[in-house]
């Protein structure tokens, strides 16, 4: 997001980039998996074997400038988890958030479980806020069938 250096300018073996540079970021997601249209994100990748696998980034309007102005990083990472990236009837962990810092920008990363009643859901999620715009990458996978996926996103 906004400008994050990757490793490489290529993708990693067995992914595919996206980089948008009027939005200002860029991301790897799984070959194989397809863009899908979702209401309200700029962008959405899905695994075609399994639907509720995906990646996705929503950018929306702010008059924030800084993530700082939202609270800390368990803060923001906390109301997010419980008031958007899950439903009501699902129960929610937040394994980790932390704060960190590339290239002049500030970003909260967070990782989270979302358990429903046949099924978790494993996330992970960076936002940031520059130039007026609050984005949110966010990767949803199932733990672990998708161990290695798992792995990559959190490497990045």
């Amino acid at each position: 997001m906004f400008g994050h250096s990757f490793h490489g300018a290529d993708a990693p073996k067995g992914y595919t980039a996206v980089l948008d540079n009027a939005d200002g970021y860029k991301f790897f997601y799984p070959f194989g998996w397809q863009e899908v249209a979702v209401k309200g994100q700029d962008v959405a990748f899905k695994d075609v074997i399994e639907p509720l696998e995906s990646v996705s980034v929503s950018i929306i309007k702010t008059d924030k400038s800084s993530l700082a102005e939202l609270g800390s990083a368990d803060e923001v990472a906390k109301a997010l988890v419980e008031k958007v990236l899950a439903s009501p009837s699902q129960k929610t962990q937040l394994v980790e958030a932390k704060e960190r810092s590339s290239e002049g920008n500030t970003y909260y990363t967070f990782e989270f479980l979302a358990k429903a009643s046949n099924f978790t859901r494993h996330g992970l999620g960076t936002v940031a806020i520059k130039d007026g715009t609050f984005s949110l990458t966010l990767s949803m996978i199932f733990p672990p069938v998708s161990a290695n996926i798992y792995h990559d996103f959190r490497s990045w």
